[in-house]
């Protein structure tokens, strides 16, 4: 028997269809009964589960707003109350934004 092209042997337990030459009858070398239906999958609990729990996360992620309005009004009040009014926190700031944008 030849050997595969990565030089493996095939394994014994291979069954392998016969070639027909034109006009043949088709058969198999493995009774009808034993030729594979279709092909199937099968979808473990713990793999069901853990999609479940993503679908959950997901769902509970689209609750939360893009906008955080409570640290928005917090921002904003700091910023009212001149907390920001220092070299320090405006290179922090800056540094911050140069970092978001990739500079």
């Amino acid at each position: 028997m030849p050997n595969r092209i990565d030089n493996v042997p095939p394994s014994p337990e291979s069954k392998r269809t016969q070639r027909t030459e034109p006009g043949g009858t088709g058969q198999t070398d493995r009774p009808e009964s034993t030729l594979p239906a279709g092909d199937s999958v099968e979808i473990s609990g713990t793999a069901q589960q853990a999609q479940a729990e993503q679908n959950r996360l997901q769902d509970a992620a689209r609750g939360i707003p893009d906008i955080r309005e409570d640290r928005v009004a917090q921002a904003r009040e700091r910023l009212a109350n001149g907390e920001f009014e220092s070299d320090e926190i405006r290179r922090i700031i800056a540094d911050r934004l140069l970092d978001q944008f990739g500079v």
